[in-house]
């Protein structure tokens, strides 16, 4: 599928890259084609693998410690709590994933020990199993299933985009290192996330072929001429406020941090902040705006056609509880 149709990113954000290890050890998050998981405000990577992504978007959140399971540790790691399918569930994998998610609560300032938190305790262990068990590993057995296959060079590629995000080979490597995941182990679940997203996609073209009245109509996307006014204020306005700011001998906020908000301005906005006046500019905010609101139609759209299926795929499957979350 094109990327015009898909609109989705195909690797890591740029400024995002974590490796999270969330099953077997081994899963790892990736931030490519995410769907928002209706009620649990819970982030799902397509490619198999849960998300809450949000570590890198403030520089005054430090990511929790990685949980690593020890199995000699406790046990009762090994008990197999739950089938899918077949496919076992131990009590240490899902309290490997469970830590994870209560280290993401804590790591916004959710006091999990408060009397509100643990009313929600059964709650949120049932999202986590849902999230990191059920639809990762539905989605698995569909995927193969259906025979979706992947090639080493795709691997490859996708490997070589995971070491430019982190910054290079060694870096890569540390980072792997540091979560006791060898290269090998790394393409594996590589392959798995290419293969869920491949028949994702395929999915996704089945299905709108044969709802075509399903597909985002471009010609319907309007645009509001008020907001297009307050979007042309508010950039010129912003980018005058800081250029001033600068001029001052005791700005309001650092000048790395004000020439860095400037840079960013003027590298998304530029062509605007040229245009004569909004006139011209006019046409330029029409299309960012048309763009951004077909992209949102869009992933509102597949978010449901995807969970429509998964649903689908829950109802046909055998998920047997062993044991209570």
């Amino acid at each position: 599928m094109d990327n015009e149709k898909r609109n989705q990113d195909n690797g890591p954000e740029k400024n995002d890259p974590v490796l999270k290890i969330t099953r077997n050890n081994m899963y790892i998050v990736i931030t490519a084609a995410v769907i928002v998981l209706a009620g649990a405000g819970i982030i799902f990577a397509l490619g198999v693998f849960d998300s809450p992504t949000e570590i890198a978007e403030d520089p005054e959140i430090e990511a929790p410690e990685e949980v690593v399971e020890d199995p000699q540790a406790e046990p009762e790691n090994g008990t197999v709590i739950a089938t899918i399918n077949g496919e076992e569930v131990t009590r240490g994998e899902f309290n490997m994933a469970l830590q994870q998610e209560m280290a993401q609560y804590e790591m916004h300032g959710i006091d999990m020990e408060s009397d509100e938190m643990k009313e929600t305790e059964d709650e949120i262990k049932e999202q986590v199993f849902e999230n990191n068990f059920i639809i990762p590993i539905l989605l698995e057995q569909k995927s193969k299933e259906v025979g979706i296959e992947i090639t080493d060079q795709e691997v490859e590629e996708r490997y070589m985009e995971y070491e430019t995000q982190f910054g290079g080979d060694e870096a890569l490597e540390a980072q792997m290192e540091q979560m006791g995941l060898t290269r090998e182990e790394l393409e594996e679940e590589i392959a798995l996330e290419l293969t869920v997203t491949s028949f994702l996609d395929q999915y996704l073209d089945n299905y709108l072929e044969e709802h075509p009245d399903e597909r985002i109509d471009e010609e319907k996307v309007e645009i509001d001429e008020e907001e297009v006014e307050e979007f042309y204020r508010q950039i010129n306005d912003a980018h005058a406020e800081i250029n001033a700011m600068l001029e001052e001998e005791d700005p309001e906020m650092p000048t790395e941090q004000a020439e860095m908000q400037l840079s960013q301005i003027e590298q998304q906005y530029g062509h605007i902040l040229e245009a004569e006046d909004y006139e011209e500019a006019r046409p330029m905010i029409e299309d960012e705006m048309r763009d951004d609101q077909l992209t949102k139609d869009r992933q509102e759209k597949e978010q449901r056609i995807f969970m429509e299926m998964i649903e689908d795929l829950k109802d046909d499957s055998d998920i047997e509880m062993l044991e209570d979350l």
